[in-house]
């Protein structure tokens, strides 16, 4: 079982990500939208312009990759326990970089 500490982690992990393959992404995201459940409103989907599915495809993460990044929690009672608190993370991560920027 998930615990918010862990979701910190992933996100942590999927910021480096984003920090070595995206540059200045967190300028692209609208936190207002954000929204890990939305395919076109969560982080990939935003910067990619495009359905999460085909984002992740395009950038060749596995689904066991986009679980470990903090993009995506693969199991559904997971998802339906934690989707809010990790779109949440996500949220406050990005305003911090925002505001650095």
């Amino acid at each position: 079982m998930l615990t918010r500490e862990e979701l910190i982690e992933r996100v942590e992990c999927g910021i480096a990500y984003l920090d070595k393959n995206d540059g200045e992404w967190a300028k692209e995201i609208d936190v207002n939208k954000l929204d890990i459940e939305s395919g076109r409103n969560c982080v990939i989907g935003q910067l990619d312009k495009k359905e999460f599915y085909y984002a992740r495809r395009e950038r060749k993460l596995s689904f066991t990759d986009i679980e470990m990044l903090g993009f995506h929690l693969g199991d559904y009672n997971e998802r339906f326990k934690w989707n809010w608190t990790l779109t949440e993370i996500w949220k406050e991560k990005i305003k911090e970089r925002q505001q650095c920027a």
